[in-house]
């Protein structure tokens, strides 16, 4: 798996897609519970200032439903991925930090805060290939 490859799994890993499960909050006001689950596909990606910059475009069953971009540092020895994403939906922007394996295309991360309806999230990713070199399956769960 190539440079490309690694960042286009950490930028979709990013988070987005639609929300396939919800959480209800209890009366005393704790957080809710969603869980989100779409394939990242690799639209662009640059090396800057010994990082891999990517951006990617978010599809849920065909329809696109948002786009990531990310930065990573890639460990050549360890060849790992170690990533800081940003996720855009129309509700808002989605942010965390991820580390992918760049030979087994594998990684999971923390869901570190947002905007708008993302504001003080926090919680998990998965990130595992997708069906082309480019793409990856992501699957965020996070509270609010």
């Amino acid at each position: 798996m190539n440079r490309s490859t690694a960042a286009a799994l950490a930028a979709s890993l990013a988070v987005a897609g639609t929300v396939t499960g919800i959480g209800v909050a209890s009366a005393s006001g704790a957080a809710t519970t969603h869980t989100m689950q779409f394939v990242g596909s690799q639209i662009k990606d640059v090396m800057a200032n010994d990082k891999d910059v990517a951006t990617d475009k978010n599809t849920q069953n065909g329809k696109t439903v948002g786009y990531d971009v990310t930065s990573c540092a890639i460990n050549i020895t360890t060849h790992v991925a170690t990533c800081t994403v940003a996720v855009a939906r129309a509700q808002g922007i989605l942010v965390g930090k991820a580390k992918v394996n760049v030979d087994t295309g594998k990684g999971s991360g923390t869901v570190t805060g947002g905007t708008g309806g993302f504001h003080g999230a926090t919680g998990t990713m998965t990130i595992n290939p997708g069906s082309s070199q480019n793409s990856n399956k992501i699957t965020i769960t996070y509270q609010v």
